[in-house]
């Protein structure tokens, strides 16, 4: 099965490492590399979360290192409050910053809006050491940071999380790095942030990954997690989790995207919608809609004049609306993408690039975006010119199909692949952690529109 969507007038937007070469394994995988910045050991440099996001950086210049820390998580914490205006009504639009958090810095970590809180939680320093096994979630109604209990997991980066309704999922991910290699993790966890607790721990049926993604599908009550990287080869298969009966099923293969790690997904209302990422020599131009209640895989035909890439915003979901914006198409450090997707649930069409003189330096890898309204926001990610991180963004009206620049003060420094959740009470947007090719950070900001 095939769906062409037509084309419209209306257009709108959105690691890999061998134990003796890293960068050239992750080259044969399709995860870029620079050798300009990059020490060549990291599977992250262009890397999707998904996440959300996720979590997925380069590396620094730091010397490799020979082992890695766990972070002790046991210790009781107490909740930390900062004099930062409490997030329950208007704070003016633009940004506030969110109060410091006990937090370390930290890249390829996920963030998920979990019903009343942002919960962060696992990721890595900016040298992909220390790995970190703790979070915190921030409560906007206190404008409060508290830590979440240890999950007794590894420490991980490049996992994948989701969230239920009630629960947010963590699983896989990069449990060690060093001079021989990544070891991949198949475990995970629930966490319910009503009781501080987490589940026992949970093991995919197949390979152990990182750079996969996960959804959780509303029409089957499932998590879906799909692809990654197994540490050795691309992957090409998914699994569902079902927490109310804590069992797992094998997703179909008929038809199924082929091998690939660092794609991007999100949940429409009633299909998961996948695109993109790191294949054997390159990057995917495809895109896929799975329906979990036939079990079956149906290829999109992406606009004329749409390029394979990945590390693009994650998975934008606005109901039955999907974009996915910006992007790397190959391994050149200048050929970045500002254009994207947008799926309306009939149609596929394209998202133009925005003008440089509303976002400058268009062209960005590593950018984090969100839904407010009926309005699409894009910020951040490291842009073509001069392969820097940037601190800009721009919004997309549907309605007028135009772009508008955000306001700039006050906004979190310059950075890629930092988090970005929604609170649908307050309609803010709370952008996270992240990376500017020298540190990792361990703030952010509210953006209220």
């Amino acid at each position: 099965m095939r769906w062409l969507f037509p084309l419209t007038a209306f257009a709108l937007v959105a690691c890999s490492g061998e134990a003796s070469d890293p960068a050239a394994a992750a080259e044969d995988s399709g995860v870029a590399t620079d050798s300009s910045v990059d020490t060549g050991k990291g599977p992250i440099d262009s890397a999707r979360d998904d996440t959300t996001t996720v979590d997925t950086l380069i590396p620094d210049t730091a010397t490799p290192e020979d082992s890695f820390t766990f972070l002790d998580t046991s210790a009781a914490v107490d909740t930390f409050v900062a004099d930062t205006a409490v997030d329950t009504g208007p704070i003016g639009s633009g940004w506030t910053p969110l109060p410091a958090t006990t937090l370390a810095a930290r890249r390829s970590h996920t963030a998920v809006w979990g019903g009343s809180s942002m919960i962060v939680w696992g990721g890595c320093g900016g040298s992909e050491k220390p790995i970190h096994g703790d979070g915190a979630s921030y409560d906007p109604t206190t404008s409060t940071w508290k830590v979440v209990k240890d999950a007794g997991l590894l420490p991980r980066y490049l996992h994948a999380a989701a969230w239920s309704g009630t629960e947010m999922l963590v699983i896989g991910g990069i449990t060690a790095s060093g001079p021989f290699g990544y070891t991949a993790a198949k475990d995970g966890a629930l966490y319910d942030p009503a009781t501080d607790t987490w589940s026992s721990p949970i093991s995919l049926p197949g390979s152990a990954r990182y750079s996969a993604t996960a959804v959780w599908s509303t029409t089957t009550n499932e998590f879906l997690v799909w692809g990654g990287f197994s540490g050795s080869a691309n992957l090409n298969d998914g699994y569902a989790y079902k927490p109310s009966t804590k069992t797992w099923r094998t997703l179909s293969a008929a038809s199924a995207p082929s091998a690939r790690n660092a794609h991007a997904a999100a949940w429409n209302g009633t299909k998961m919608i996948l695109i993109g990422g790191g294949i054997g020599g390159g990057y995917a131009n495809d895109a896929f809609a799975y329906d979990p209640v036939t079990d079956t895989w149906a290829s999109i035909a992406p606009p004329a004049g749409y390029s394979g890439r990945n590390g693009t915003t994650p998975g934008l979901a606005n109901g039955s609306k999907v974009a996915f914006w910006g992007g790397r198409a190959s391994f050149s450090t200048t050929d970045l993408r500002g254009d994207g997707l947008f799926f309306d649930g009939t149609a596929v069409t394209m998202l133009t690039e925005p003008a440089a003189t509303i976002l400058p330096n268009p062209k960005r890898e590593g950018p984090t975006g969100w839904w407010l309204g009926d309005r699409l926001y894009v910020w951040g990610g490291r842009g073509s010119e001069g392969w820097a991180a940037t601190n800009t963004g721009a919004s997309f009206d549907p309605a007028s199909k135009t772009w508008s620049a955000m306001p700039s003060a006050k906004a979190p420094s310059a950075r890629y692949y930092p988090t970005a959740v929604v609170n649908p009470t307050s309609g803010h947007a709370y952008v996270w952690g992240g990376y500017n090719g020298t540190v990792a950070y361990a703030d952010g900001a509210i953006f209220k529109p």
